[in-house]
């Protein structure tokens, strides 16, 4: 039987050399010559109407194809991968799965060909697998040493008080954690063996790690120290800052005494002063604040503002007090993007 089989496959190749028809065409031969464990391949067929698009649309279907079996092939071992991919990133490594493309394999080959005779067009797409683990495996360190690029980018940034720059390169960081699962997956889909030499496991995992203790680390309560001088029509007064401690602690923030302990020093100088306007038995008074935010690690003032607000009632002291309550939303919207991230 299996002479007879060899007899016919040899004959067949004689008849298609003969008629000068690509190999590829018969998908016996097609297998032979490109094995699925050394190549994906695409093919497709169309009636040929001898305008030249026809010629381009075969090749992109063929190509398509090859890019759908990839594509099946990445889904049935991405949950070796995924297991232990946090939720946050799952969704993006998904996303980079459904939008794998041609743009994702490189030196696809393709070729058609024209059987006259029944107007038919075919097209045949291939890519060896090892060109595709070559890429894939330099896509995967790239993406290693991004990783660790952004994580002393992140210490720098610590370093120099800019805890808000350091979270979003931190949250910068989940793109490419999402990548080199990707390329991980990628390289299964290519029937890599698993080798942590070439998958990176180890490498990528302590990294992950490493990237969520620095998440836990930056996202601890911002330690805020406020220095407040107010007075409400010469008395002392305490409302300006209690406001602001109040609106500030909604944001994750906690407050401490000495400077030294603190991220950020905010510096509130508020006085009232009365409106000469009055509305029946209403009586209505300015707060003027002056503000600053100063970075507590290197001392450096990263803003300065002033305004007024005005509030009424009764008395001027309860129209001071208004206005000074009031005002702490306004000081709150212009510093809260000094200090928060």
């Amino acid at each position: 039987m299996k002479i007879k089989f060899a007899f016919l496959f040899i004959m067949a190749i004689t008849y298609a050399q003969a008629n000068n028809t690509p190999l590829w065409l018969n998908s016996v031969e097609r297998n032979t010559l490109f094995p699925s464990d050394d190549f994906y391949v695409g093919f497709a067929q169309n009636t040929y109407n001898g305008n030249k698009d026809d010629v381009t649309k075969i090749k992109e279907n063929a190509k398509g194809d090859l890019i759908d079996g990839i594509r099946i092939k990445i889904e049935s071992t991405s949950s070796l991968i995924t297991e232990e991919i946090d939720e946050s990133l799952h969704s993006a490594y998904r996303n980079n799965i459904y939008s794998f493309s041609s743009a994702d394999v490189v030196d696809i080959k393709t070729e058609y060909y024209i059987e006259e005779s029944t107007q038919t067009i075919y097209a045949f797409a291939y890519v060896d697998k090892n060109k595709l683990k070559n890429y894939y495996s330099q896509q995967l360190l790239f993406n290693l040493d991004k990783i660790i690029e952004a994580l002393n980018t992140i210490t720098l940034e610590k370093e120099s008080g800019l805890k808000n720059n350091a979270i979003k390169t931190c949250e910068n960081t989940n793109a490419f954690v999402t990548k080199v699962e990707y390329f991980q997956n990628l390289l299964l889909a290519c029937n890599t063996q698993w080798s942590d030499t070439i998958m990176r496991a180890e490498k990528s995992r302590k990294l992950k790690t490493k990237i969520e203790q620095t998440k836990t680390e930056l996202y601890k309560n911002t330690l805020i120290c406020i220095k407040s001088i107010e007075t409400n029509f010469g008395s002392p007064s305490t409302i300006l800052a209690n406001k602001v401690s109040y609106l500030l602690s909604q944001q994750n923030c906690s407050f401490v005494d000495n400077n030294k302990e603190a991220d950020f020093i905010i510096i509130l100088k508020a006085i009232t002063r009365p409106h000469d306007n009055k509305q029946g038995q209403f009586t209505f008074a300015y707060a003027d604040i002056k503000m600053e935010v100063i970075n507590a690690i290197t001392q450096k003032s990263l803003l300065k503002n002033e305004i007024s607000f005005k509030a009424g009632d009764l008395t001027l002291e309860r129209a001071g007090a208004k206005a000074l309550e009031g005002a702490a939303s306004k000081v709150m919207e212009i510093i809260k993007p000094e200090i928060l991230p």
